[in-house]
C-alpha cells in the first residue's frame, strides 16, 4: 500500500512540473486518496491481526484434537484388549474387575476405581478391591450405605465424579464407582462411553459366571436324578412328560423316548376311578404336593405298589408351569410289612388274633361303645380237661385239636365279632354292639352246641367241652384289663359249675358293693391319717446280680380293714379322682426315702413309682416332677416313672409331648406290664423311653408255654433293636431267670430276688448286697 501512495505522488510530479502548491480541487483529491489509504492501512493492519489469531487458535484446536484422539486411541486399545480376555468370557468374575479397575484408573487418570454390587436391602458391598494409587483399599466384602459412602470419599481426600451402573438383564446391580483427587472435571463422552462398556464387561463375566453356575449345577441335579435310585418324572403343566431318569426306565420297562410327549396315562392302572385322579390334579394345580401310595402298571402289565410324591413347580411368578414325580417300588415292602403286623398280631398256631391283636381290638370296640352308649361283651372260653389230652396223646394231638376248636368257634359268631388265642387252651371273643344279655346267650348256647359234637383227629373221635365265662361293658369294667379279668373270673365259676356251661359275671354281690363303698368312703381321708405306706421291691442286674433299683408299691394300713392291696383300692381312685394326690404322695414319699439313703452312705439307685392315666394326662404332672425334686433334693436320673401302654395310647401327640418334657428334665422313663395293654409296636419307637418291663403274665408260664417265650423272646429282641433295656416282672424261679438271661434279658424283678419291703427292709437289703459285694472285691483282690 506504501509503494502505490508513493507512485501516485511520482505521477502527479511528473504532470505538474516542480509547482510547489497543487491546485485546490487536486489537493482535495489528494487528500481523499491519503484518507483512504490511512483507512485502508487499518484494515490491513487490522486482518493481519485476525490472520494471526486464527492461525494461533488452529493450532490450539489440532493439538486438542491430537491429545484427544490420542485418548481415544488410548481407550480403544485398552477395550481392545479387555474385551480379549479369557477371565470376561469364563466368568473369573474377580479377576476380571481386577483388571477393569486398574485398566480404567489408569487410562482416565484418575485415583480410585472401585466396584460396588447392592446388596438386598439396597445398601452396598464391595465385590472386589478398590484400586487406589494412594494404596488406600477396601475390604473385600465391606458393606457401606450411601452415608457411608460420603464418609469414605472425604476421608481418602477423593470426589466421586462419575457413578457407572452394572446391568444385568435390564436391571442394575451395582455401580462402578470413579473418584479423583484435586477439582471435578467434565466427562467427554467418550470417556462416559469407555467406562460403560467396561462396565459392560463386568455384566459379562457376571453373567458368564451365573452360566457357568447353572450349567454345573444342572449337570450336578441331572447327574444325582440319573443316578438316583427312586423314579424321577418330570412333566410339562399338561402332564405330558419331559423326562425320566435310568431308575424309572428300569423300573417300568419305559424308555424317554417310548413316552416323551406322553401323558403318564400309560402307566396308570385301573384301580381308581376318575374322582381321584381329578382331586390329585386339583390338589397340585393348586400349588400343593401330593403324597401317597398308588398302584401303577408296568410296560408288561405287571402291577406294583409305588409310594408317589407329585410336586408343583413354580417359575418366579409362583405360577405352576412343571411337576415333578418321585416314586418308590414298595411292592415287597408291603407285603413284608404285612407279614410282619400278621405275625405280631396272629397266633402262629391256630392263625387267631393273638392276645396282643384282642387287646387292640377291645380297646378299640370300648371307645366305640362309649361314644355310642353301647355294649361289649367278653368271652373267656377254657377247653376242659385239654391238659389230659396233651399228656395222653401228644402235643401234635392237641394242636391239631387246637386248630379245629378255632374254626367251629369262628362259625359261631358274627362277622363284626372277633375270636383270639390267649395262649394254651384259652380263647377270646368280642362281641361288639351287643343290645341285650340274650344276644351273649345265643351266641354262647351257638358255642356250647357245635362242642357237642366229636373232633376226628388221626382217626379218633375226640370229645371235648367248654366252659365260657362272660363279661359285659360297662358294667363289669370300664377298660380292658378289668372286663377281661372279670370274663376270666366268670369262666372259673363256670367250671365251678361243673364244666361245659357259661357264666355271666356277677358284681351285684352285697358284700363286694360295700366293701367297695367302704373303701372309696375312707379313701379320702386317708392321706391325712398316714394310713398309706410304700413298700419296694428290688430291680437286680441279671449276671452281676447288683440291685440297680426298686419299685416303690404303695400299701393301705385300713384301720378296719387291715392291709388292703392295690387291685382293690387303686381302680376306684382312677375312677373318683383320688389318684391324683395318692400318686403326687407316692412321688414324694418315694423321692424322699431315696435320697435319705444316700444321705446315709448308700449307693445311689433309680426308684421306680407308677404313673396312673389320670395323672399322666394332667396338665401340670411335669411340674408337679419338678416341684418334687427340687424339694426333695433328688437328682432327676435316680427317678424312674412307669407308665403302661394303654396310658401312653391315651392320647399319642399328648403322651409324646409330655414324655419328651420329662426326659429334657433328666428322668429315665419305662413301659410298664408290657404286652397287656395296646399291642401296636409301631408307636413304641416314638416316645423317648428307656426301659420296657416285661409284664409277670408271660414270665409266669415262660418255661412250659411256648407262647410266653415266644413273646417274651420277641419283647426282648424288639427292645435290644431300639436301643432299650428289658425288665422282667414276677421272676420267681432259678429256671425262669436262667430262661431270661439266655434271651438277653437286662434286669429281673420279683420274688426270687425281694417280696416288697418296708423301707428299713430295703435298706438293709441294700447294706447287705453292698457287703457282699466290698467282701467278694476283696476276696479277689487278695486272689
Amino acid at each position: 500500500m506504501e509503494e502505490f501512495h508513493s507512485l501516485l505522488q511520482r505521477q502527479l510530479k511528473k504532470h505538474l512540473g516542480d509547482c510547489e502548491e497543487y491546485p485546490p480541487n487536486l489537493q482535495s483529491f489528494i487528500a481523499s486518496i491519503d484518507e483512504a489509504y490511512n483507512d485502508l492501512d487499518a484494515h490491513v493492519h487490522m486482518l493481519e491481526h485476525a490472520m494471526d489469531l486464527s492461525s494461533y487458535e488452529l493450532y490450539q484446536a489440532n493439538s486438542e484434537l491430537r491429545s484427544n484422539n490420542e485418548r481415544i486411541m488410548k481407550q480403544h486399545s485398552a477395550l481392545t484388549k479387555l474385551t480379549r480376555s479369557k477371565a470376561v468370557f469364563y466368568g473369573d468374575v474377580s479377576r476380571t474387575i481386577k483388571r477393569l479397575t486398574e485398566t480404567v484408573a489408569k487410562t482416565l487418570d484418575i485415583s480410585r476405581v472401585s466396584v460396588w454390587k447392592y446388596n438386598a436391602d439396597g445398601s452396598y458391598f464391595t465385590c472386589s478391591d478398590s484400586y487406589d494409587l494412594c494404596k488406600n483399599r477396601h475390604t473385600f466384602g465391606q458393606t457401606m450405605t450411601g452415608a457411608d459412602f460420603s464418609n469414605n470419599t472425604a476421608e481418602h481426600n477423593t470426589t466421586p465424579v462419575m457413578d457407572v451402573p452394572i446391568l444385568m438383564g435390564g436391571r442394575a446391580i451395582g455401580i462402578m464407582r470413579h473418584e479423583h483427587i484435586g477439582p471435578i472435571r467434565q466427562w467427554t463422552a467418550d470417556e462416559k462411553s469407555f467406562s460403560g462398556s467396561i462396565t459392560d464387561l463386568i455384566s459379562l463375566a457376571l453373567e458368564a459366571a451365573e452360566r457357568r453356575r447353572v450349567e454345573a449345577d444342572l449337570r450336578i441335579r441331572t447327574s444325582a436324578m440319573n443316578a438316583a435310585t427312586d423314579q424321577i418324572i418330570i412333566t410339562d403343566i399338561y402332564g405330558r412328560v419331559e423326562f425320566v431318569n435310568p431308575s424309572f426306565e428300569r423300573e417300568t420297562g419305559y424308555s424317554l423316548d417310548e413316552i416323551q410327549g406322553e401323558l403318564p396315562d400309560f402307566f396308570s392302572s385301573d384301580k381308581y376311578n376318575s374322582e381321584f385322579y381329578a382331586t390329585l390334579i386339583d390338589m397340585v394345580l393348586s400349588g400343593h404336593t401330593w403324597h401317597g401310595e398308588i398302584i401303577l402298571r408296568r410296560k408288561n402289565g405287571d402291577t406294583a405298589v409305588e409310594d408317589v410324591t407329585i410336586t408343583p413347580i413354580k417359575n418366579d411368578a409362583g405360577a405352576v408351569e412343571r411337576f415333578i414325580a418321585i416314586k418308590r417300588n414298595v411292592t415287597e415292602k408291603k407285603i413284608y410289612e404285612k407279614q410282619l403286623d400278621h405275625l405280631a398280631h396272629h397266633d402262629h398256631l391256630t392263625d387267631l388274633p393273638n392276645r396282643l391283636m384282642f387287646s387292640d381290638r377291645l380297646t378299640q370296640c370300648i371307645a366305640q361303645a362309649a361314644r355310642k352308649g353301647e355294649k361289649v361283651a367278653v368271652l373267656f372260653l377254657d377247653l376242659d380237661q385239654f391238659k389230659m389230652i396233651n399228656d395222653t396223646l401228644g402235643h401234635t394231638t392237641g394242636d391239631i385239636l387246637l386248630k379245629s376248636v378255632s374254626e367251629r368257634l369262628q362259625r359261631c359268631t358274627r362277622e363284626a365279632d372277633m375270636i383270639a388265642r390267649m395262649g394254651g387252651d384259652e380263647f377270646t371273643a368280642i362281641l361288639c354292639d351287643i343290645a341285650a344279655a340274650s344276644d351273649v346267650e345265643a351266641i354262647t348256647k351257638r358255642i356250647i352246641d357245635v362242642f357237642s359234637n366229636p373232633f376226628i383227629i388221626a382217626e379218633k373221635e375226640l370229645f371235648v367241652t367248654v366252659s365260657i365265662g362272660v363279661g359285659i361293658y360297662p358294667t363289669d369294667g370300664a377298660d380292658v384289663e378289668t372286663l377281661v379279668k372279670n370274663a376270666d373270673s366268670a369262666m372259673y365259676r363256670a367250671k365251678e359249675h361243673g364244666r361245659n356251661n357259661c357264666q355271666f359275671f356277677n358284681k351285684a354281690h352285697n358284700a363286694a358293693v360295700a366293701k367297695r363303698m367302704q373303701i372309696e368312703n375312707s379313701m379320702r381321708s386317708a392321706i391325712e391319717r398316714n394310713e398309706f405306706i410304700l413298700h419296694y421291691q428290688p430291680r437286680t442286674d441279671i449276671t452281676t446280680e447288683n440291685i440297680l433299683g426298686a419299685e416303690a408299691l404303695i400299701r393301705w394300713h385300713h384301720p378296719k380293714l387291715g392291709l388292703v392291696p392295690p387291685s382293690q383300692f387303686i381302680p376306684i381312685a382312677e375312677e373318683n379322682g383320688l389318684i391324683i394326690p395318692i400318686s403326687d404322695w407316692v412321688m414324694g414319699t418315694a423321692c424322699a426315702q431315696n435320697k435319705l439313703w444316700q444321705t446315709k452312705g448308700l449307693s445311689p439307685i433309680t426308684i421306680a413309682v407308677n404313673v396312673s392315666a389320670r395323672h399322666f394326662l394332667q396338665d401340670n404332672l411335669v411340674d408337679t416332677v419338678r416341684e418334687t425334686l427340687e424339694v426333695t433334693g433328688l437328682q432327676p436320673d435316680h427317678l424312674e416313672l412307669e407308665l403302661t401302654e394303654s396310658v401312653l395310647m391315651h392320647s399319642i401327640d399328648i403322651a409324646v409331648s409330655t414324655l419328651y418334657k420329662l426326659k429334657d428334665m433328666g428322668l429315665k422313663l419305662s413301659v410298664d406290664d408290657f404286652g397287656t395293654g395296646y399291642s401296636s409296636l409301631t408307636y413304641l419307637k416314638r416316645f423317648p423311653i428307656d426301659t420296657v418291663k416285661i409284664d409277670q403274665s408271660f414270665i409266669r408260664d415262660l418255661t412250659t408255654n411256648p407262647d410266653d417265650a415266644a413273646i417274651a423272646r420277641a419283647v426282648i429282641a424288639m427292645a435290644q433293636s431300639l436301643k432299650l433295656k428289658v425288665i422282667a416282672e414276677g421272676v420267681e424261679t432259678l429256671e425262669q431267670l436262667q430262661f431270661l438271661a439266655g434271651m438277653g434279658c437286662d434286669e429281673i424283678q420279683g420274688y426270687f430276688v425281694s417280696r416288697p419291703v418296708a423301707s428299713d427292709e430295703f435298706e438293709s437289703i441294700l447294706r447287705g448286697r453292698e457287703c457282699s459285694s466290698d467282701d467278694a472285691a476283696d476276696a479277689r483282690r487278695a486272689a
